[in-house]
């Protein structure tokens, strides 16, 4: 195409090029001259040029704080997953030391209704319910691990502390002391708690790391219950 062609075509249609300002890029900046259409047009080009400009900030701070919150919760669960290593009692080190170390409200652990495999002392343990195993799919899915956030609050799951929860995290721990896995809930006020572009893969490693400290116990009182 010829260049008059194209000067009639910008003349003939005098807001395509405004409407295409990403095309202000790519165009050699105008010479200043008498006249107010040249210095709208070196305007128009300051304008794009600070929209993108703002667009790439925005995107800038946005991979800074996504990388930071990962970082947070990631350094979170390492904690959290050495302490259950030290722990003597891990049952106890979930329910009471996990929710600080996680900056979190509070932890719940559920075992399916059927186990035989637990003693009384875990059974009247605070904060260690049974659940049906259809329950457990229900809020689970085909998930193993599952972040919500609570726009209304889940009565049934979080019961008088319900209204307080505004994210949640569910972690099916694939106990091998028990036919079937067992389902810890962490429960935050913030809906930022659990929020990180590897949340996922992150709380995964932390319920393996549990799963396996409460087997570890799980093996320990039985030995101790047949000598």
């Amino acid at each position: 195409m010829d260049s008059d062609r194209i000067d009639a075509f910008l003349r003939a249609h005098p807001d395509w090029l405004a409407a295409r300002p990403d095309l202000y890029a790519s165009l050699s900046p105008p010479r200043r001259v008498h006249g107010d259409t040249l210095a709208d047009h070196m305007q128009a080009r300051i304008d794009a040029e600070r929209v993108r400009c703002e667009v790439a900030c925005n995107a800038a701070r946005d991979i800074l704080q996504a990388s930071r919150a990962s970082a947070c919760l990631t350094t979170r669960i390492q904690r959290s997953v050495l302490a259950l290593l030290r722990a003597s009692d891990a049952m106890d080190c979930i329910l009471q030391e996990l929710p600080s170390l996680l900056g979190i409200e509070y932890t719940h652990l559920y075992y399916p209704t059927f186990s035989t495999l637990l003693t009384p002392m875990v059974c009247e343990r605070a904060g260690v319910e049974p659940m049906t195993r259809s329950a457990m799919s229900a809020l689970l899915g085909d998930k193993d691990v599952h972040i919500r956030s609570l726009t209304i609050p889940d009565l049934a799951l979080h019961q008088e502390t319900a209204p307080l929860i505004r994210q949640d995290a569910l972690l099916l721990l694939p106990r091998t002391s028990s036919a079937s896995p067992w389902l810890m809930v962490l429960a935050a006020r913030n809906r930022e708690d659990l929020t990180a572009p590897n949340a996922r893969q992150a709380l995964r490693f932390l319920a393996e790391a549990t799963a396996a400290a409460l087997d570890r116990d799980s093996a320990v009182q039985t030995d101790q219950h047949w000598q």
